[in-house]
């Protein structure tokens, strides 16, 4: 072994001492401390264990002492009632009490005087007065332990004395003669405090709580400012577990602080009660803390001393140490650093000869190690970017291959290895293909400070290369596709100003896109549109109120050559580079509308073109065969019946499809009312009759209850009919169709039409509300009928705010039912109060004028103010503005209630013909610009005074508020 070795072994073996020395010296130190801490946080454990005992030993005396002298008196009066042989007896005389009255007033833990119960629980004589017909106290705890327990002695729980505005507990006596008959009690009440302020002054120098327990777990004192009323510690509390009465019972528990304490109980030898006291680890962890705080400060000044002598001592080993490291860190840099590293690392010499070549390198270009190490230059397999080298010099550089190449052979690398910038090349891997790559070229230096050589590191780009193909690609895609789609995109920024416009919006609009760049996307807006778009932005901007933001609705559009169209108008909002952008698609509904005006016209051409026609057949037919007009043959007869059936068939699939087309344009007016389902029900009932005497089929009716729904009868009348005239068609013949009424759930009534039919098939329930849906075409055969009458019984219940369903089990029959929620009628006199929301302020005023006498006006200007007003009451009618300045009054219904859990019946106005295609039900609808503001207001008080007839008078003075 040389002495190089020699001294790494002495220097390790004297490091492994001290290390060792040091590491005893330090857990030592932390042992002594933790020896100190424990021995003074005992110590002061033990001390508060003596002052917890005397505290117990003195609580359990003063309790003996101070209940011994009411006792005694109540024992010296149980005596006394027993001479004269009852209680009914003795307080013929009350005088005999005032003695005893007189000792207990004397005695201050006593709060009232002397109480006496009879054997039934009758009080008859309380604090010096005769009680004749005293109060009951059968019920009380003390009572039932004395009179079926036998308990001689009881102490009762903590109450409250509204005599001392105070708590107390109760001591009772019971009174028992000779032969064991129970003949009453006597009892006292005695103050809590008295107790409470004795424990404080005479146990003031000892922390901790105390408090006084029964042996049924009842608090009846305690001095930590907690109620005892109604404290009760059930079982298994842990002072249940004391059996012994001669000793004191120690244990750590949180039932009594609320949180881990010692406490010591001990159960009294004469009257079994617990005396109990406990204090909180918590404070006895503050108490010692400062001394705790002593021990750790001297702990750490002997760890700054060890601490000190190591680090002197072991400074010379610390640059031994790091010497030895620095040299096993440089012998297997080549091996860590380059050999194994992911990226393709080359070392060249001063010459670019290749010295070194990792294995990244030669996976990555195909070269063996052994070809390339000392034989290839670095030029021959790498072309770098013409920005980064002398051309010259590289060309000769590059036709080099011998890399004992002449020093003054002129080389880019030390160039290379100066320059901060990205450098960009090519690899030429083995079989001749190309390789992208980034370098990044580092100086190896000899000892006298010269070039050693170039470490040169490459990262692959051809990822990269794909990446930006495909980007380019994605955004081709994408260009092509917002250059061809239908609809018109444009990207506006937060103040309104168009930054995008695709072609299909220079076709829709007229402009090219030069001419709407940069300029403000209200010129293409119509004059009622153009003001409100930016207010809509920078409220959503300040606010995040989304009142255009996220959602498509129909508005008006303006092409550059003036003319006014309609427009789909669908708003996103966007992030783009850290800037808030919004996205527009536009969507011309013109010839959408053009087709809409043209089915309409359809419509109007069935309704009156076949319908008329229809109608006066089917009354001839009638007529015809009631024999009106005469006697017809038999045959003649048979074959008009069957004309006059397919005329009522036809009929009713015209006002099917009617009825269907007006439900799909959102244009069926719903006139909704005050209806009773009762009333309902009956008519049902009238006008089904006859056609179920076609099939032989029963109808009956079960209402279980009546109630008050909000629903236009008509409609009503139709879904009922509907489901009824189904459950007749698919009942056998003598059966019996079953129609009722109840309350399925708080605030919603069920009408339910059950029949004993076939049922639904499992495979077509799913559908069994679609459009023409019908189980097989054997049941249009068999039963008649379109397959529309569900469908629109679907669409008119919930156009009512209400739900369809149905139960079957097939074979078994079917159960169709509607829910429609309660609506509670007003009876008696009663204030309206009515909302209106109108940005005109002369048709607001005019309201509340005419209006004053029979409703409560809450009336708003604008939408923002109707949403504040509409949070904070309930109202019974609404009169809503659809064209507001900020908005559409029907983003209110929402948010509206009646104080029943329903909407409020809806009073709509609004200035255009078309109404939106989800209006919700309404009690009537007001067109303003056809009749004066006076009028529609009479209007608007006729439909108040139809849906309130009852409503009570109102001052002017107080009916408007706004």
């Amino acid at each position: 072994m040389n002495a190089s070795s020699e001294s790494a072994s002495k220097l390790a073996l004297y490091s492994r001492i001290f290390r060792h020395l040091f590491a005893g010296s330090f857990i030592l130190s932390i042992a002594t401390w933790a020896v100190i801490c424990w021995v003074i946080y005992s110590l002061a454990v033990d001390r508060h264990e003596l002052e917890l005992n005397l505290a117990v030993s003195f609580a359990d005396e003063h309790l003996e002492r101070s209940l011994d002298g009411p006792i005694l008196i109540l024992e010296q009066v149980a005596d006394l009632v027993l001479r004269y042989g009852s209680i009914e007896n003795i307080i013929k005389t009350p005088r005999v009490f005032e003695n005893y009255d007189g000792m207990m007033a004397s005695l201050p833990q006593v709060s009232s005087g002397l109480v006496l119960i009879d054997s039934d629980g009758r009080m008859h004589y309380a604090s010096g007065d005769v009680v004749p017909d005293g109060p009951d106290f059968s019920g009380r705890a003390y009572f039932k332990a004395h009179k079926y327990e036998g308990v001689d002695i009881y102490i009762g729980e903590a109450i409250f004395s509204r005599l001392i505005n105070d708590e107390v507990f109760t001591i009772s006596k019971e009174i028992v003669n000779e032969q064991g008959l129970f003949l009453g009690l006597v009892g006292v009440a005695v103050d809590s405090h008295y107790f409470i302020g004795t424990f404080n002054r005479s146990l003031s120098d000892i922390i901790g709580n105390i408090a006084l327990i029964t042996n049924r777990g009842d608090l009846l004192v305690n001095n930590y400012g907690r109620s005892s009323i109604s404290v009760h510690f059930p079982k298994p509390a842990p002072f249940y577990e004391f059996v012994p009465t001669e000793s004191t019972r120690q244990y750590s528990s949180s039932f009594l602080t609320g949180e881990q304490s010692i406490v010591l109980s001990r159960l009294g030898d004469r009257y079994d009660v617990y005396s109990i006291a406990a204090i909180p680890y918590s404070l006895i962890f503050k108490e010692v803390l400062p001394s705790f705080a002593i021990a750790t400060a001297i702990l750490i000044l002997a760890l700054i001393f060890i601490g000190t002598t190591e680090r002197f001592v072991s400074r010379g080993l610390q640059r031994e140490k790091a010497l030895d490291a620095e040299s096993r860190q440089l012998s297997s840099f080549r091996e860590a650093v380059l050999e194994n590293a992911g990226l393709p690392i080359i070392v060249c010499d001063h010459a670019a000869g290749i010295v070194f070549f990792n294995q990244a390198a030669e996976r990555l270009l195909g070269y063996p190690v052994a070809d390339v190490v000392g034989r290839m230059s670095l030029w021959a397999i790498l072309t770098l970017d013409p920005r980064h080298y002398d051309p010259d010099s590289h060309a000769a550089a590059s036709r080099s291959t011998d890399v004992r190449a002449d020093d003054n052979v002129p080389s880019d690398l030390r160039m290379l290895s100066e320059s901060r910038r990205a450098l960009e090349g090519v690899y030429i891997r083995k079989d001749g293909s190309t390789l992208p790559v980034v370098l990044s070229v580092s100086t190896l230096h000899r000892d006298e400070g010269r070039p050693g050589g170039y470490v040169v590191i490459a990262q692959d780009r051809s990822g990269e290369h794909s990446a930006e193909r495909a980007l380019r690609f994605s955004e081709q895609r994408q260009r092509a596709i917002l250059d061809n789609i239908l609809d018109g995109i444009f990207t506006i920024n937060v103040s309104g100003v168009v930054s995008s416009m695709n072609p299909a919006g220079e076709r829709i609009f007229g402009y090219t896109r030069e001419e709407v760049l940069g300029r403000n996307i209200s010129i293409l807006m119509d004059n009622t549109h153009r003001n409100k778009h930016d207010d809509y932005i920078r409220r959503y901007m300040q606010t995040g109120e989304e009142r255009i933001i996220g959602r498509g609705r129909e508005v008006p559009a303006r092409r550059k050559d003036g003319t006014v169209f309609p427009v789909e108008l669908s708003v996103s909002r966007v992030e783009f580079a850290g800037r808030v952008m919004f996205v527009g698609v536009v969507r011309d509904l013109s010839e959408i509308k053009k087709v809409e005006r043209l089915k309409a016209e359809f419509v109007s051409i069935v309704s009156h073109e076949l319908r008329t026609p229809l109608t006066a057949m089917r009354g001839s037919l009638n007529m015809v065969n009631s024999e009106m007009l005469g006697p017809l043959d038999p045959d003649v007869k048979e074959l008009t019946e069957i004309a006059e059936q397919s005329t009522d068939r036809l009929i009713r699939l015209i006002n099917d499809i009617l009825d269907v087309e007006k439900i799909g344009a959102g244009k069926l007016q719903l006139h909704c009312d005050l209806v009773s389902i009762e009333e309902s029900l009956k008519r049902a009932h009238k006008d089904i009759e006859p056609y179920a005497a076609q099939y032989d089929v029963a109808v009956i009716v079960d209402m279980a209850s009546d109630a008050t729904v909000w629903a236009d009868f008509d409609r009503l009348q139709q879904i009922i009919l509907n489901l009824a005239s189904n459950a007749v068609k698919f009942s056998p013949r003598g059966g019996t169709v079953r129609m009722a009424s109840w309350v399925e759930t708080p605030g919603w009534i069920r009408v339910s039409v059950e029949d004993k039919g076939p049922g639904i098939a499992l495979e077509f329930q799913d559908r069994i509300f679609e459009k023409f849906a019908q189980a097989d075409s054997s049941d249009r055969r068999a039963k008649g009928g379109t397959g529309l009458g569900l469908n629109i019984t679907k669409a008119l219940t919930e156009q009512m705010g209400g739900h369809i369903g149905f139960e079957s089990v097939p074979g078994e029959g079917a159960t169709f039912y509607v829910d429609f929620p309660l609506r509670e009628e007003r009876r008696g006199p009663t204030t309206i109060h009515a909302f209106h929301l109108e940005d005109n302020e002369a048709i607001r005023l005019i309201v509340a004028h005419m209006l004053s006498e029979r409703a409560r006006i809450t009336s708003a200007g604008s939408l923002e103010e109707g949403l504040r007003l509409a949070e904070q009451h309930t109202y019974d009618v609404a009169i809503l503005d659809l064209g507001l300045h900020d908005g559409n009054g029907l983003e209110l219904v929402s948010v509206l209630h009646d104080g029943q859990g329903g909407t409020p019946p809806l009073i709509i106005l609004t200035g255009q013909d078309d109404l939106p295609p989800d209006m919700p039900p309404t009690a009537a609808v007001l067109t303003k610009g056809r009749e004066s503001e006076r009028a529609i207001v009479e209007r608007i008080r006729d439909v108040i005074d139809r849906l309130f007839p009852e409503a009570a008078t109102l001052s002017k003075d107080t009916a408007h508020e706004s």
